[in-house]
């Protein structure tokens, strides 16, 4: 079975340079082992394998394989699990080697689910659990009366080559797999216990929907449906009596009305609906109905009860609600007949109402005309000040109009730009004030923006669509940088001891300078130098009294007992107060000791 193991973007997002290790094994070892999907297992110590993480390579695939019946491994506790080790194993995977500042973070997880792990030949077809298995199954119901002829129906239905696999399956080791399999056996020999057709079905379908074999459960079903058939079957004499049932004696039934509508007609038409009697009355029917109305369609007399007559064996009469007709431009209405409780009949408790549609068939009045929009922008402004610019449309809307505008802005002056939108009222123009930021960094003049986009309801100006106001920046220019500079040099030092480096002025300065530095990687240099293995992590800050020009500062590099090339990293310089950075970074030798 394969497992894909993901680490997420937060942790190894694109462009970083870290690496993250993670240790998988099979718990217990001695029922399965996971790997990579390749097969080229990384020495790992009591886990499987191990598995490198980069941000070009956040996922990959896990292979737990189930060992075959002659494996010979020993058993362990070191991954978990008891000796010796049960039908089931669990994947395990550890995080090592996940570093955030000078703070080692190992998290192990394990996975929730099992995997049934069974020997070659036991009759399984899957490696994953079986969605049936394990399932609390009801009884049948009881055996058919008739327990003699249901015996031949089974002895005809359920061939002996049958009987015999499914009797393999029942003496399955997995006790859930047997037990469910001995419920289809008791279901083919009538017994107690039984699983029944419906869910010998759904077993068939869930196997089929997860693209799983069904041969082994296509002839239960088979067999199941022939029981069932045969089974259903009545006696000769009782189909004899079926077939020549005694006639009842025939009732006199009360008619009843129901109501049918007839097509959608124009205002000024006569809306049609048909009253059908079922049987036919044996004399005149008054048919009570009521007529209402949607929108201001019906012709005199309006809304309100109404009688028909139904003659005498006739089956139905046509009713005609009269609409009436304007000049007035409406939304489509409709007509609505219901038949109500009267003598001599019931109404139909699903087709007793009816409606028709009317349509309007004025035309309706011209729209208004079309507003202009145009924009124009005000005097320029110093930067912290509002931009103002006049959206006008022409001729004035008749009612609020909502105008798409785009601000853009040229420099930096913290402007939200992007698309806005701005309501024209009735008296045709508005102000729009778009915010600009103060700030103490001198920069060169800069300007705002707007444009009006194309919508709905209006035309935008072919020469005035575009206004642009002027922000005035108010900072005094930088004075210029201190000729003083700062360096750091190169410097090495024995692993389990300190790298001591040198960071030197150009020259001697007459007030105080500081700088700040950090120990950091060099993954472009050496991978393997990784800060919480081979270095600390560290930072601090460096301060120059006036006259002074050189200090020091220092790193410790951990020890271990590999035989192992020198390796290296970097110290970096930054945020200089006093003076400038010349050279900013420094490479660290660690010269090994074993």
């Amino acid at each position: 079975t394969d497992f894909t193991i993901s680490i997420s973007e937060d942790l190894l997002p694109d462009g970083s340079s870290r690496s993250i290790d993670v240790h998988i094994g099979a718990a217990p070892d001695g029922v399965a082992t996971a790997t990579r999907r390749d097969g080229k297992a990384r020495s790992a110590g009591i886990y499987n394998d191990k598995l490198r993480f980069t941000a070009t390579n956040r996922s990959q695939v896990v292979r737990l394989a189930g060992h075959s019946a002659s494996y010979t491994g020993g058993c362990t506790t070191a991954l978990g699990g008891t000796c010796p080790p049960p039908d089931r194993a669990t994947l395990r995977v550890t995080l090592i080697n996940l570093l955030w500042g000078d703070l080692d973070w190992v998290q192990t997880w394990r996975m929730k689910w099992p995997v049934t792990v069974v020997a070659a030949g036991s009759g399984s077809d899957t490696q994953k659990t079986d969605p049936d298995s394990g399932k609390n199954a009801d009884d049948n119901e009881s055996a058919d009366d008739e327990a003699e002829d249901e015996a031949s129906a089974r002895a005809a239905c359920v061939p002996d080559t049958l009987l015999a696999e499914v009797a393999t399956q029942a003496a399955s080791s997995v006790t859930a797999h047997a037990a469910r399999w001995t419920q289809v056996h008791n279901a083919l020999t009538g017994e107690t216990n039984a699983i029944t057709l419906s869910e010998v079905k759904e077993i068939h379908d869930r196997r089929q929907q997860r693209g799983w074999s069904t041969a082994q459960w296509d002839p239960v079903i088979e067999a199941l449906e022939c029981i069932e058939t045969a089974s259903s079957q009545p006696e000769p004499a009782e189909a004899d009596a079926d077939a020549n049932p005694t006639p009842d004696p025939v009732p006199v039934v009360t008619p009843e009305l129901s109501l049918s509508a007839g097509s959608a007609v124009d205002e000024g038409d006569n809306a049609s609906f048909t009253v059908t009697a079922s049987p036919a009355p044996q004399s005149d029917l008054t048919v009570q109905y009521t007529v209402t109305q949607s929108g201001q369609m019906l012709a005199s007399p309006g809304a309100g009860s109404r009688t028909a007559v139904l003659a005498a064996g006739s089956t139905s009469v046509t009713l005609a609600v009269g609409t009436h007709d304007d000049s007035t431009d409406e939304p489509a209405g409709s007509v609505t007949v219901t038949v109500t409780s009267g003598t001599g009949y019931t109404v139909s408790q699903t087709d007793g109402n009816a409606t028709v549609s009317v349509n309007d068939d004025d035309d309706p009045p011209p729209p208004p005309p079309t507003p202009t929009v145009s924009i124009t922008g005000g005097n320029s402004v110093t930067e912290g000040s509002a931009a103002t610019f006049t959206i006008t449309a022409s001729p004035q809307p008749s009612s609020p109009l909502r105008v798409d505008v785009s601000v853009a802005q040229s420099g930096s002056y913290g402007v939200a730009t992007g698309t806005r939108t701005v309501t024209v009222p009735i008296s045709g123009s508005v102000t729009l004030s778009v915010a600009t930021s103060g700030d103490s960094t001198d920069e060169p003049n800069g300007s705002v923006t707007v444009t009006v986009s194309s919508g709905s309801g209006y035309t935008v100006s072919q020469t005035d669509s575009t206004a642009t106001v002027s922000v005035n920046d108010d900072d005094d220019p930088p004075p210029p940088p201190p000729s003083v500079t700062v360096s750091i040099a190169d410097a090495s030092g024995e692993e389990g001891l300190w790298v001591t480096f040198k960071v030197t002025l150009s020259e001697a300065a007459d007030h105080k300078v500081q700088v700040r530095w950090e120990s950091d990687h060099a993954y472009d240099l050496d991978p393997y130098a990784i800060a919480g293995n081979e270095f600390w992590y560290m930072d601090g800050t460096l301060t120059f009294a006036p006259g002074q020009t050189q200090k020091t500062a220092s790193v410790y590099l951990n020890d271990d007992s590999y035989a192992e090339a020198d390796e290296l990293f970097r110290v970096r310089l930054s945020s200089p107060q006093g003076a400038t950075i010349a050279e900013g970074e420094a490479i660290m030798t660690i010269t090994d000791n074993d």
